[in-house]
């Protein structure tokens, strides 16, 4: 009891100026905290309905993180799902995906991103007669932005008032060493960077450019497996005109699912 009257006897005589300061200070602690956490969790729940309506597909989100002060995106456990027909439940599962926006560019007539750096990837890739599943979401995305140019051009010639929207480029671009499934089978996906990465683009088409970039990444490495594999196919057949005609069967079969692997992604 005695104790709880010290304490408030010392609040008393606390000078006015030091409360205020104390109050504001947790008031100004919790705002910055606010500012810090609430646009992740924004993000978290705005961008898998807004990306989900432009590649055609689900997408999920474990959790994001946005820096206001300096641009920093982080989103963490990403899922593109699978468009229908395809058995995998996922196309793209990317465990971090970075973004590091240049603030200072947005009121511009180019928006800068200095980093776009995506780790953990893994890819699924299932091929059907002509297509596979990463194609047709490139499809389903690209259709999407060749309706919305279509709209744009009539709105303008409609009203004159209209300003273009920013361009943009992505300075730095890196694809971390990551993985892709094929036949089951789980492939290597070296290390990719690129720069200046869609360089004069609409910053409307931000969706597109990022896309392409991890789709040729994945396309990439697929073709360098068709490659062995046709290598492989070649080396049996070799083999099999001492071995018997069961190898020579299995060496053309390697080899014509080489070749196949290799046009798909040479259209």
């Amino acid at each position: 009891m005695e104790e709880n009257n010290t304490e408030s006897a010392k609040s008393e005589q606390m000078p006015k100026w030091k409360k205020r300061t104390i109050r504001w200070g947790s008031i100004a602690v919790v705002i910055f905290l606010c500012l810090l956490f609430i646009p992740g969790i924004i993000v978290q729940h705005v961008v898998p309905p807004i990306a989900s309506e432009i590649l055609k597909v689900k997408v999920e989100i474990g959790s994001a993180f946005i820096n206001i002060f300096d641009g920093a995106v982080r989103i963490k456990n990403m899922k593109i799902h699978n468009p229908e027909g395809y058995t995998a439940p996922y196309a793209f599962e990317l465990g971090h995906f970075y973004i590091d926006l240049k603030m200072f560019t947005l009121a511009s007539s180019k928006i800068e991103i200095a980093d776009i750096i995506i780790e953990d990837m893994h890819a699924t890739l299932e091929m059907k007669l002509n297509t596979n599943n990463l194609e047709d979401i490139s499809k389903s995305l690209k259709k999407d932005e060749e309706d919305k140019t279509a709209k744009e051009m009539t709105e303008k010639d409609t009203d004159k008032s209209d300003k273009e929207p920013p361009k943009m480029v992505i300075r730095h671009f890196k694809i971390a060493e990551s993985d892709f499934t094929m036949l089951k089978v789980p492939w290597p996906i070296p290390s990719m960077e690129l720069t200046d990465v869609g360089d004069g683009r609409p910053i409307t088409e931000f969706a597109e450019v990022v896309y392409d970039a991890i789709l040729n990444c994945v396309t990439e490495a697929a073709k360098t497996v068709g490659t062995g594999v046709e290598n492989i196919g070649k080396s049996i057949n070799d083999a099999a005109k001492s071995t018997g005609k069961a190898v020579d069967e299995a060496g053309k079969a390697l080899n014509k699912a080489g070749k196949s692997i290799k046009n798909i992604f040479s259209k």
